[in-house]
């Protein structure tokens, strides 16, 4: 009842921008969270507090689309309502976008993009190669990795199944089965949830895929530097 009419409006053009420009439904809760957001952003703001975000590179880097819909927020806020925030708004609301697309709360949201980020981080510490995030490859297993870690947190893993398809994907890529493995013990040590031999398949296959490029990449950029030497 207290929430300025100016902050109604400016969500709910938000909200349809975000619909026509993502081409999906959006749980109806964004009307109400996203709002609340908005409206403590702006208090915050004229009260002369604004905080960082500590995931806006992987908000970035996980969440373009969201990212940039987040940034055209600001840039509406500013024409609505004359405040000028920061990235690290635009990455907050992507994440409320984020919540109403993938029907989580902002909890389960800072998580799955943290464990995105810290599989990521166990990847190309054991390929000891730098992914590349322009790629097809790269792309697919972001998608991968947000759905495996909402089914994560939404308690709802792929159960264990026919052990058929993981015997053969471990038999024609071991290596990448290794990483799987490292990746099955850290969510297990970390969030008591176990990896079924199916969610481990297709992460391993995904992982062949994404190594291989960037490892192809990699080659290819060292026998540029050997032709200019």
């Amino acid at each position: 009842e207290n929430l300025p009419l100016e902050h109604f409006k400016v969500s709910h053009e938000i909200i349809s921008y975000s619909k026509r420009t993502l081409g999906k439904r959006l749980n109806q809760n964004i009307y109400i969270t996203l709002t609340d957001h908005i409206n403590f952003a702006v208090q915050r703001f004229n009260n002369g507090m604004q905080f960082s975000n500590p995931l806006l590179w992987e908000v970035k880097q996980f969440y373009k689309s969201e990212f940039l819909i987040g940034k055209h927020s600001v840039e509406l806020i500013k024409k609505r309502l004359g405040i000028q925030m920061t990235e690290d708004e635009a990455a907050n609301i992507a994440l409320h976008i984020v919540n109403a697309e993938y029907n989580t709360n902002m909890k389960d949201a800072l998580k799955i993009t943290t464990l995105i980020s810290d599989i990521l981080n166990i990847i190309t510490e054991f390929y000891k190669v730098k992914l590349d995030e322009e790629s097809l490859h790269y792309s697919r297993l972001i998608t991968h990795l947000k759905f495996l870690s909402q089914r994560l947190f939404l308690n709802e893993m792929l159960k264990e199944s026919d052990d058929v398809l993981l015997d053969m994907i471990t038999s024609r890529y071991p290596r990448e089965y290794e990483c799987s493995l490292k990746i099955k013990k850290y969510i297990e040590d970390k969030y008591n949830q176990n990896i079924s031999g199916e969610e481990l398949a297709y992460l391993t296959v995904h992982i062949k895929r994404v190594s291989m490029y960037a490892e192809q990449t990699e080659n290819k950029d060292i026998d540029k530097e050997n032709v200019y030497v």
